[in-house]
């Protein structure tokens, strides 16, 4: 008797390998062609509507003032004239009401403390300062590790300050300086309440929050003078809070590199200001300021495999007495790439005239016209 067969679908699920290629963040500093002659540290910059970068940093030649306050096209720098008596470490915000307000430290019979104030319009003068009055804004006038305030604007228009407070047991051996901040309880910016915990630790000092955007925060920071060379190294976050330090520095390892300041000029592109001396540990030393550009690029990195599975459809079976017998695929694996095994980046210096520039990537090369030093 003849049997009619219904007709078999069979599915064959067979394994292929995707690649999924992501991009890397890769920094770079180079340094720029001009000559500021300026001797100091501690700088803060901000650009002005002539085009001019005004420059407040602590000098020797300021004193009686702890802070000298220059206007800087180019190499060509003018001394300004203050009204009011600043601290030292200047740090400027502009309040989303378009208010300016200045924080600096200040000396008095007390101690150090971080104080801020209503700048004036001209931007050399202030009116009465008030003191943050959060725990840790105060310390002995012998304290060390300790200060620099970088004030910046969040994303909800509230200030947040951040600045260097010892605390051995928040960092490694020998690099007690850790960071912490306070952030203001609303957009007027007029009293503060300490964050919890810490933003960084293990030695990492004078930060200088470069953006803060919803989810993309940026900062650029040093090493404390307790681990020989300072160097800059990048600070990314998603909220301002928790911050992960690139293990890359961008600095040159021929100089000690503190106190970076700096502003966007365009997207991930900043013009740089640090102080700048000799490598290694020195007592006396000159500190010169030196300006930088720093970029941010996406790198393609080796792709990642990601297993998935397509159905394939097995051939149909006649309809006959008896079945034919259906041989049965061979399972195959697609792979669209050869995944690769990252390399550890390295960090390499170049040098063009007077310009210097480095380069950190697996197999870094020195741009054309460059010499690697």
């Amino acid at each position: 008797m003849k049997k009619s067969l219904a007709t078999l679908i069979a599915i064959i699920c067979l394994p292929v390998i995707a690649f999924n290629s992501y991009a890397a963040q890769e920094w770079t500093l180079t340094q720029d062609n001009v000559s500021l002659n300026l001797k100091g540290v501690s700088p803060y910059v901000e650009r002005l509507s002539s085009g001019a970068d005004r420059l407040y940093f602590a000098s020797e030649a300021a004193l009686p003032d702890p802070i000298m306050v220059m206007d800087c096209v180019e190499s060509s720098c003018t001394r300004k004239s203050i009204t009011s008596r600043f601290g030292s470490d200047a740090t400027i915000v502009t309040l989303n009401n378009g208010t300016r307000k200045v924080f600096f430290v200040e000396m008095g019979p007390s101690g150090k403390s971080i104080k801020f104030a209503t700048l004036g319009a001209d931007g050399l003068s202030h009116g009465n300062a008030a003191s943050l009055d959060v725990d840790g804004s105060v310390v002995s006038q012998n304290e060390g590790a300790w200060g620099v305030p970088d004030a910046v604007v969040l994303p909800d228009g509230k200030v947040r300050v951040y600045w260097v407070f010892k605390d051995p047991a928040s960092g490694k051996p020998g690099l007690p300086e850790a960071v912490i901040s306070a952030t203001s309880t609303d957009a007027t910016a007029t009293t503060f309440k300490r964050d919890p915990g810490f933003r960084l630790t293990g030695g990492y000092v004078d930060t200088e929050v470069l953006r803060a955007t919803d989810g993309d925060w940026v900062m650029i920071v040093s090493t404390g003078p307790g681990g020989g060379t300072q160097k800059l190294f990048m600070a990314t976050s998603s909220d301002g809070l928790a911050w992960k330090v690139n293990e890359n520095s961008i600095s040159s390892p021929t100089e000690s590199a503190l106190d970076p300041t700096g502003y966007e000029i365009e997207k991930n592109t900043w013009r740089i200001y640090y102080a700048s001396a000799a490598p290694g540990m020195v007592v006396d030393r000159t500190y010169m300021l030196k300006r930088a550009t720093l970029k941010l690029s996406e790198v393609q990195v080796a792709p990642t495999p990601t297993p998935t599975h397509t159905p394939t459809p097995s051939p149909s079976a006649s309809t006959s007495q008896s079945p034919t017998p259906v041989e049965s695929p061979s399972v195959v694996t697609k792979v669209s790439a050869t995944p690769k095994v990252l390399a550890k980046k390295i960090t390499i210096t170049c040098l063009k005239g007077k310009t210097m520039k480095t380069v950190t990537a697996v197999n870094p090369k020195c741009p054309a016209g460059y010499k690697k030093k």
